[in-house]
């Protein structure tokens, strides 16, 4: 394995990783065929993904060549969320730092005995008090 670099403490291998996933994106390139031009396995490249160093320069750099677009993206995102797509408001609850993606469960701290007609008409209560119609 080669030295490691002062800049994030990355090898020239992981530094030249970085700019091919972070280059490539979209073109349909694979882990594969990464790891077989910077000269590991896509075992080893995928164990790189894993480190906060890796994964701090793939950000790092992503940033650099791209955020000139994260404010429109972001309000794109927003949109969508505000028009009820779930995905686009977990999604903007995960770049906010609101949810968190992981195995972590509560359980519930009290039973809940209402019906589903009961939770069902209280949905409809709190749409019409927020003023929204959902499309039935």
């Amino acid at each position: 394995m080669a030295m490691r670099t002062t800049k994030n403490e990355l090898t020239p291998e992981q530094l030249m990783a970085v700019e091919m996933i972070v280059c490539k994106r979209g073109a349909g390139i694979k882990y594969s065929e990464i790891a077989s031009s910077v000269g590991v396995s896509e075992r080893t490249l995928l164990r790189w993904r894993q480190t906060p160093e890796f994964r701090e320069e793939l950000r790092r750099r992503t940033l650099e060549l791209n955020g000139e677009h994260l404010p429109r993206v972001l309000e794109a995102l927003v949109k969508r969320a505000l028009a009820g797509n779930v995905k686009a408001v977990e999604l903007f609850l995960k770049v906010e730092g609101l949810l968190h993606q992981g195995k972590e469960r509560t359980e519930p701290t009290q039973e809940d005995s209402r019906s589903n007609e009961q939770i069902q008409r209280e949905i409809a209560e709190l749409e019409i008090q927020l003023g929204i119609f959902p499309e039935h």
